[in-house]
């Protein structure tokens, strides 16, 4: 979660106040948090999801992604996420570090 907080600050230092770029699309926001959910994408078999549940201390690639960008402020913003969406958390209850 904090790793990608500071990754996040860090981006949105690189732009200097100027607007990101559209990109297919795309404002260099919303690409952010792709990239990020990349980053965690996979498939697991329904065995090796149990085996891995039971012999690591690491949650599946899923929550990892869903999770901390739940908790972002930006986030929010790059995708206009509401109450109703699979991904909103009450602001009240999304972490914070700083």
């Amino acid at each position: 979660m904090s790793g990608l907080e500071i990754a996040w600050r860090a981006y949105k230092l690189s732009l200097g106040g100027r607007p990101s770029a559209i990109s297919d699309g795309f404002a260099g926001e919303q690409r952010f948090f792709f990239s990020w959910a990349q980053a965690w994408k996979g498939q697991m078999r329904e065995e090796y999801l149990r085996q891995t549940l039971a012999s690591t201390p690491h949650a599946p690639p899923e929550y990892r992604a869903n999770g901390p960008v739940s908790n972002l402020r930006g986030f929010y913003e790059a995708f206009n996420v509401a109450p109703g969406d699979r991904l909103y958390r009450d602001a009240t209850r999304r972490v914070s570090f700083w």
